[in-house]
């Protein structure tokens, strides 16, 4: 039927025509199959899952928080002008009795139970709070804790109106993100029902942060699911004038997302939060194959065919375009699956299904709905603004196109120079707190304790000797000591903590000479004096062999790779000062992501360039030409790249998460390219000279390609309307750069072929 075009794409067309009750049949069972392997998926995002897998820095890291003290905790500070009057203590002791009853929860300190060093004539007294209130009083106890190292900046304010409870989760690698938020909410009513407000609580810690993004996800997912359904229906309604293809687009793209994620919950039954949301995703990617095939059915029926010939014509030449563009978005999304990370690998595959789902059934379903309900297209007098708006802009695009086709390639030129110093300004971080606007509650409580109390970002350095006993060195914890001082001394460093600043109170409450302790007799005598006093947690400072320990590095802020960056020198400052007396290692949650992300970042660009790779392979198997299907990649880098250069220009730093809209805008934006070329290629090889082939491809092509790039970027828009950056970030960059490739695909394509860069064989040639 169609000269050059695969004769079993019309054989498919025509079986789908004849048969369609046997389609519906297949069509329902599938979507019956996938509601009932949905009815068994939970929604759960577990860190193990989602990040690391079986990552054997992570399962050691898990080993270390077991041992010794798990960084998963967050800390809650609640004002008191008095923190440790009676009063005080009694309502604080009812909140903690209560948050320790929660099964997640690990230990709770509070100032209700410290442990307070003092020297008493040569001995050693270790007194709880509420005692040393009793001998001292309230102020010389305020002041005994914020002197003391092991709880200065940690427990009280520097303002001392404020104190603090630092809740540590029990260590639990099945435990999903999605109960964080009920925790924290959990530690929240116990400390209201206690007596304090809410309104003037402030937490911070990595637990309370990824807890709020939660909910901020999900919370967008409730009101961006019905938001761009409603937008995508009521913009094909506009811009056909006719509700029955708004409704097929929306019904069609509805059974695809069911099948998505039913294809989802068969791969894991525990889906996450970026699986979550690639129904819609789906969603908005099949209403543009749908609006490609009902605009070409109208061009046909306007040719004057007869319905039948019309959808048939319509399938064959659109059809063979979108097996083509959505091959090449799905292998776009597929690329996510090479990412070394669960949570991006299953999304990958998912998305990847997706697209082949919404091509399956718009190239199935949507052919006989046409056949029986497909009307033709509105005149320009009843189509109004939307029509003639679409025709002013098409004609704007064939004139400049083709009567100056060097000025636009200069233009082109001149852009990608200017967006090439953007690139030089492209620096790449991840802050988990930068992620919300200045006024949320998450930011607002980060520079409530950047401020008031040490950093609440952790991360551990171990420090382990080759034998037992073997940190009983005095010449070891003197050389900590002086690493402890010089990595305090840096301004991305609050404080360390370790096992040596509990010698160094110790000797110093006994009246010792020098910061600590000089033989390893004394170091001795000094644990078991500790113990024998009463002292407690000393299990979170050194292991029972005294051959491992902790040193707890507090920072400000939440910058994931400057953690890591931060936790690689800590490790190399005191490598250096340990010498070959012991093996240091850096780890910790934060930490882990941090160079999870490095990781990523270099895996994401292998990503980039394997879909672009990808792209161009499809590209040239769409235009079967190989001079084409080069110099046509060049319109689908630009929109990549005016990314990347928007964020360089306008963004102190660009979050590690820009990267993955980038991918899914490069697979979704090469689309308009592919039905461009390839109708533009039909033209040529019915004889039509250049220009004319052109012209008539504008014709064809031209109005679906806006309409459908109108489609998508209104579908993605609604995201940008979220608190939460990385959901920000898909509705505004992907938008950005489908209309950059709209640009390029109606103005840059054409003048290219105007120029005689991409031809194709005719009459002329």
């Amino acid at each position: 039927m169609k000269e050059g075009l695969p004769a079993w794409i019309e054989r498919y067309f025509e079986w789908v025509l004849t048969h369609p009750k046997k389609v519906w049949l297949v069509v329902s069972c599938i979507t019956v199959a996938a509601l009932a392997a949905l009815s068994q998926g939970v929604l759960a995002s577990s860190l193990e899952q989602m990040f690391f897998g079986d990552d054997p820095e992570f399962l050691e890291y898990r080993e270390r928080a077991s041992a010794f003290v798990n960084d998963e905790l967050f800390v809650v500070a609640y004002p008191d002008d008095a923190p440790v009057s009676s009063s005080s203590l009694e309502r604080l002791e009812r909140a903690v009795s209560k948050i320790a009853q929660h099964p997640d929860v690990g230990t709770v300190r509070s100032l209700a139970d410290l442990s307070l060093l003092e020297g008493d004539d040569g001995m050693l007294l270790i007194e709880g709070t509420v005692d040393s209130i009793a001998r001292l009083g309230e102020q010389a106890t305020v002041d005994r804790v914020v002197a003391d190292r092991l709880t200065s900046g940690l427990m009280i304010s520097k303002e001392q109106r404020h104190g603090v409870i630092v809740v540590e989760m029990s260590v639990d690698a099945s435990r999903t993100a999605e109960q964080g938020p009920a925790l924290v909410g959990f530690v929240v009513d116990a400390l209201v029902e206690a007596g304090f407000e809410r309104d003037d609580l402030h937490l911070a810690g990595q637990p309370a942060v990824l807890s709020a993004v939660i909910q901020i996800t999900y919370e967008s997912f409730g009101k961006l699911a019905p938001m761009v359904g409603f937008l995508l229906f009521s913009v094909v309604w506009i811009l056909f004038r006719q509700v029955t293809p708004a409704v097929v687009c929306l019904g069609v793209s509805a059974i695809a997302g069911i099948w998505t994620l039913g294809f989802a919950t068969l791969l894991d039954r525990n889906i996450n939060i970026f699986v979550s949301f690639t129904p819609m995703f789906t969603l908005i990617v099949a209403f543009s194959d749908i609006v490609h095939l009902w605009s070409a059915f109208q061009s046909e029926l306007a040719e004057g065919k007869a319905r039948r010939e019309a959808v048939l014509a319509a399938a064959v030449d659109v059809g063979r375009a979108c097996v083509f563009t959505s091959i090449t978005t799905g292998g776009g999304f597929l690329s996510l699956a090479l990412l070394p990370t669960p949570m991006f690998r299953q999304g990958g595959f998912v998305m990847g299904f997706g697209v082949t789902a919404a091509l399956l059934l718009a190239m199935t379903v949507v052919p006989i709905i046409l056949l029986r309900y497909g009307q033709p297209a509105p005149t320009a007098k009843v189509a109004g603004f939307s029509r003639r708006s679409l025709n002013r802009v098409l004609s704007l695009a064939t004139r400049w196109s083709l009567h100056s086709p060097k000025r636009v390639v200069s233009c082109f030129v001149l852009f990608a120079i200017a967006c090439g110093y953007g690139l030089t300004l492209f620096t790449v971080e991840t802050d988990m707190t930068a992620r919300f606007h200045e006024d949320h509650r998450v930011r607002v409580d980060q520079a409530f304790f950047d401020e008031q109390l040490a950093g609440t970002n952790n991360l551990d350095v171990f420090v382990r000797a080759p034998a037992a006993d073997g940190l009983l060195d005095p010449e070891l914890l003197e050389a900590l000591r002086q690493a402890r001082d010089q990595l305090e001394a840096t301004p991305e460093i609050d404080k360390v903590v370790s096992v040596v600043d509990l010698f160094e109170s110790m000797h110093k409450a006994l009246g010792g000479e020098g910061p600590l302790p000089q033989t390893r007799a004394h170091l001795v005598q000094y644990l078991l004096l500790f113990e024998m006093s009463g002292g407690e947690d000393l299990a979170r400072l050194i292991d029972e062999e005294r051959q491992e320990m902790p040193l707890r590095v507090q920072i400000p802020g939440y910058g994931m790779r400057e953690t890591t960056r931060i936790g690689e020198t800590a490790e190399v400052v005191i490598q250096q000062a340990v010498g070959e007396r012991a093996d240091v290692t850096a780890t910790g949650m934060v930490y882990l992501f941090g160079g999870w992300l490095d990781s990523l970042i270099a895996w994401q660009k292998r990503s980039l360039a394997a879909s672009f790779s990808f792209m161009f392979v499809m590209m040239l198997l769409a235009v079967r030409a190989l001079r084409p299907g080069v110099l046509s990649m060049i319109p689908n880098v630009i929109p990549a790249v005016a990314v990347a250069a928007y964020c360089g220009f306008f963004w102190e730093q660009t979050d590690s998460d820009t990267f993955t809209p980038m991918i899914m805008a490069l697979g979704i934006g090469v689309d308009d390219t592919i039905h461009f070329l390839v109708r533009f290629r039909i033209e040529r090889e019915r004889g039509y000279p250049v220009e004319e082939a052109i012209r008539r491809t504008f014709e064809f092509s031209g109005r679906a390609i806006l309409m459908t790039t109108a489609i998508l970027a209104l579908g993605f828009l609604p995201f940008a309307t979220s608190a939460y950056f990385t959901t920000w970030m898909i509705g505004v960059l992907i938008p950005l750069s489908l209309a950059m490739a709209v640009v390029s695909d109606l103005l840059l394509v054409p003048a290219m072929c105007q120029l005689g860069w991409i031809r194709f064989g005719g009459p002329d040639e």
